[in-house]
């Protein structure tokens, strides 16, 4: 592609670009800044050590496989025999599954650690990209694969993280909205839509009553009383 072509593409993204980044602006930090979270989440490390483990593991350990079966087996470089090659992938494969169970031992907070689950979609990773590999070796691979196996990486790390994440309820957050002749008590956040408020009614048990909806011009205050779970539980 010439520069010149190069230099109207970022004319034309430019803009865009900062456009988007200005919105996000706008909008993300002061939401960020405001927003009162009574969640914390615990296990980000464990899911951060778990997914480049996989994704790096698993490549470095398709070159040892090779290097094994080539310098002390009778495959060579350029053919490579089935056997030798899935009995050096087993074994580099429990090896393999020992750094994941170990991960999980070692990074797992305030949850139970879950071996079974972590094992199996590390094995299903390891599994895909060593067929990926053996059919590259063997000229059988088409690269329409892919996409297929992308998704089922993808999938497996996403699962992951989402079965290691744990959400611990930190805070409580009571609001109390004041109007001209009123006062309104709720355990949820009121949501301003156009020029009206609209208020979750709850009783004593946190079971939702009724809805109010309150013009905004009507709204003298919103109160926000945050509290500490292990204070009233």
């Amino acid at each position: 592609m010439k520069i010149e072509n190069i230099m109207k593409m970022l004319e034309v993204f430019w803009p865009i670009a900062i456009a988007i980044y200005g919105f996000f602006i706008y909008k993300f930090i002061p939401y960020m800044k405001t927003k009162i979270f009574i969640n914390e989440y615990h296990n980000f490390e464990v899911s951060f050590f778990l997914m480049e483990y996989e994704l790096v593991g698993t490549i470095v350990a398709q070159v040892l496989v090779i290097f094994l079966i080539v310098a002390f087996g009778k495959s060579t470089w350029s053919n490579i025999i089935i056997n030798e090659y899935f009995f050096a992938l087993s074994v580099i494969g429990l090896i393999y599954s020992f750094g994941i169970s170990l991960i999980v031992k070692l990074k797992t907070k305030k949850q139970k650690k879950k071996y079974v689950v972590n094992m199996f979609f590390g094995i299903v990773v390891y599994f895909v990209i060593s067929m990926q590999g053996l059919a590259i070796l063997k000229n059988l691979y088409n690269k329409q694969y892919d996409r297929d196996i992308y998704f089922v990486v993808i999938s497996c790390i996403i699962l992951q993280v989402l079965a290691n994440i744990k959400a611990e309820k930190v805070r409580n957050v009571k609001y109390i909205v004041i109007t001209q002749k009123e006062t309104y008590k709720t355990l949820f956040e009121p949501v301003k839509r156009g020029k009206y408020y609209f208020i979750r009614i709850t009783d004593k048990n946190e079971v939702e009553k009724k809805r109010v909806q309150i013009a905004e011009e009507r709204i003298e205050k919103i109160e926000y009383i945050i509290e500490k779970v292990e204070e009233h539980e």
